[in-house]
C-alpha cells in the first residue's frame, strides 16, 4: 500500500490561514514600521531646530555686541571723534565679533535719521554666515553661501542717538577773535541759575571771578574759571537785521524823547540824534518802540541829554523804583538799527534806564506787530552797531541800568562796573549779548536772572555742553 501527501497539505493550508488571519489582527508590531517610516523627516526636523537655535544664541549676541558697539559710536562721534566706526568695531571685537575675521562684518554710520526725525544717529551692524549642516536634509536651503557652501547670514543692528545737553546762558561775548570775557573780580554777582559763555577766550580775576555763574563756557582758552567747560562757538541767538523802521511808524516829534511824544505808543522814529527830555514814562498799556536811526547822509545816531526812560511810572528823579508796580501789558524796545551801514548809535551815561521790553503775555511771543515792525519779543535795546563801537559803558552805581528782557550789542566792545538789575516793571529776566564784555569789581548782576524769561517773552539762549547717548532702536 502506497504513502501519500494530501493529508499534510490538508493540515499545513488551514493552519497558515489561521496564522495570517491572527498577522492581520495583531498590531503589537505596527510602531517599529512607523519609526522607521518617518525616522528621515524626523532627523530633519530635529537638525533644523538645533541649527536654528544656535542661530537664535549667534543673533543674540550679536545684539549685545551692535547695542554697544552704538553707543560707543555714537560717544565718539559727540567727542568729534571721526573714527567712530573704528570705535565701534573695537568695542564689537570685546564680543568676539571681529570685523574681517571668520566672515564676520561689523559696520557703522553715521548721519542716520532718528525716529524723532533728527539726523543725529548712529547703526551699527554685526552679521556673520554660519553654514548650513543637517538643515540641508529637509531641502532648506540657507540665504547665502560661504564659498560653495549653503549658509544663514545672522545679523543684528542697534541705533544710538546723539541728544545734545543744552544749558541756558544769560551773557554771551559772541566775537571769535576779539577778547571775549573779562572778569576782574565781582564778588556780589550771583548767576548760578545760568551760564555765561564767551565765543573767544574767558579770562576770571579776583574774587568771584566767575559771577557766581553755573558754570564759564568758553571756545578757545580760559584762565581761573571755575567751574569751566571748553565747547564749540555759538551762532548769535538773536541774529537778523530789523532794518530802518517800518512803514506806518510815527516821526517823533522834534527828536524829542518825552513822556508827551510818545504818550499812545506805538511805533516812532527819528532820524538824527534824539534828546531825552526829563523823566520819561512809556504808555503803560500799548508797547513802544523808538527806532532811532542814523542821520540823513550817514553817520551814528545817539540817545543824548540826561534824564530817566523807564516803563514804570513809580520812580524816582534816578529812575530807581519807589514802588514795583509789577509788569504791565505796556513796554519799550529802543532800537538804533543799522540800515545797512551798521553804525550804530549809543546812550549816554547820563541817561538812566528802567525798561521792560513787551511782554509775551501781550505779544504771544511772536514779533511785535506795530505798525509792521518786527523787533523780536522781549528785546529791551538793539544796537547793532560797527564792531568794537561802545553803545554805553557803566561805571560805579550810575548811571542806573535796570532792564527786564535782552540788551542786545552783538558788535560792541563793554565795559560794565555799575550794578544792573531788573526794571521795576519787569519780570526777572536779564540776557546781556555782546562782542565781548569786561565787568570789574564792583558789578553786582541780579539773581535768577533768566528765572522769569518765559513769562517777559525773552527767548534764553542755550548752548550744548555735551552730549548723551540714548537707545532708540
Amino acid at each position: 500500500m502506497s504513502k501519500t501527501t494530501g493529508g499534510r497539505n490538508g493540515a499545513l493550508i488551514p493552519g497558515l490561514a489561521r496564522f495570517l488571519a491572527r498577522f492581520q489582527k495583531d498590531n503589537r508590531a505596527n510602531v517599529l514600521a512607523i519609526v522607521a517610516l518617518s525616522m528621515v523627516p524626523l532627523v530633519g526636523v530635529l537638525s533644523l531646530a538645533g541649527e536654528v537655535s544656535s542661530w537664535y544664541v549667534y543673533n543674540r549676541a550679536m545684539q549685545n555686541a551692535a547695542d554697544s558697539a552704538a553707543v560707543a559710536a555714537a560717544t565718539a562721534g559727540g567727542d568729534g571723534n571721526t573714527a567712530f566706526q573704528t570705535e565701534a568695531q573695537a568695542v564689537a571685537k570685546t564680543y568676539g565679533f571681529i570685523n574681517g575675521t571668520n566672515n564676520a562684518t561689523v559696520t557703522a554710520v553715521n548721519g542716520v535719521t532718528c525716529p524723532d526725525g533728527k539726523v543725529a544717529c548712529y547703526t551699527v551692524t554685526v552679521s556673520r554666515p554660519e553654514p548650513l549642516y543637517m538643515a540641508g536634509v529637509v531641502g532648506y536651503q540657507g540665504n547665502t553661501t560661504i564659498g560653495s557652501q549653503k549658509a544663514e547670514l545672522i545679523s543684528a543692528a542697534a541705533t544710538a542717538e546723539l541728544v545734545p545737553l543744552p544749558a541756558a546762558v544769560c551773557i554771551i561775548a559772541l566775537n571769535s577773535n576779539g577778547a571775549g570775557l573779562t572778569i576782574n573780580g565781582a564778588p556780589k554777582a550771583d548767576l548760578a541759575d545760568c551760564d555765561i559763555l564767551s565765543n573767544a577766550q574767558a579770562t576770571c580775576n579776583g574774587l568771584n571771578g566767575s559771577l557766581g555763574a553755573g558754570d564759564v563756557l568758553y571756545v578757545s582758552t580760559q584762565t581761573g574759571c571755575t567751574p569751566n567747560t571748553q565747547i564749540s562757538p555759538i551762532s548769535d541767538p538773536y541774529a537778523g537785521d530789523i532794518g530802518t523802521h517800518p512803514a506806518g511808524c510815527l516821526p517823533l516829534t522834534g527828536n524829542i524823547l518825552s513822556s508827551a511824544t510818545i504818550l499812545a505808543g506805538g511805533c516812532y522814529y527819528s532820524t538824527g540824534d534824539v534828546t531825552v527830555s526829563g523823566t520819561v514814562v512809556t504808555n503803560q498799556t500799548t508797547p513802544t518802540i523808538v527806532y532811532i536811526e542814523n542821520a540823513v547822509g550817514g553817520g551814528a545816531a545817539n540817545l543824548t541829554g540826561s534824564g530817566c526812560i523807564t516803563t514804570d511810572a513809580n520812580v524816582d528823579s534816578n529812575c530807581s523804583t519807589t514802588a514795583d508796580a509789577g509788569q504791565g501789558t505796556g513796554g519799550l524796545t529802543l532800537a538804533f538799527p543799522d540800515g545797512g551801514a551798521k553804525t550804530g548809535g549809543s546812550i549816554s551815561q547820563n541817561i538812566n534806564l528802567n525798561l521792560a521790553p513787551p511782554s509775551s503775555a501781550f505779544t504771544a511771543g511772536n514779533p511785535i506787530g506795530l505798525g509792521g515792525a518786527t523787533i523780536p519779543s522781549g528785546i529791551t535795546i538793539y544796537d547793532p552797531g560797527a564792531y568794537g563801537s561802545s553803545p554805553i559803558n557803566y561805571s560805579g552805581n550810575k548811571p542806573a541800568w535796570n532792564l527786564s528782557g535782552a540788551a542786545y550789542f552783538p558788535n560792541a566792545i563793554l565795559t560794565i562796573s555799575g550794578v544792573p538789575n531788573k526794571a521795576g516793571s519787569g519780570y526777572n529776566c536779564f540776557i546781556l549779548v555782546t562782542a565781548s564784555v569786561t565787568f570789574n569789581g564792583t558789578t553786582q548782576l541780579f539773581g535768577n536772572p533768566v528765572k522769569q524769561c518765559a513769562a517777559q517773552g525773552t527767548p534764553v539762549p542755550v548752548a550744548n555742553v555735551g552730549f548723551r547717548v540714548a537707545m532708540v532702536q
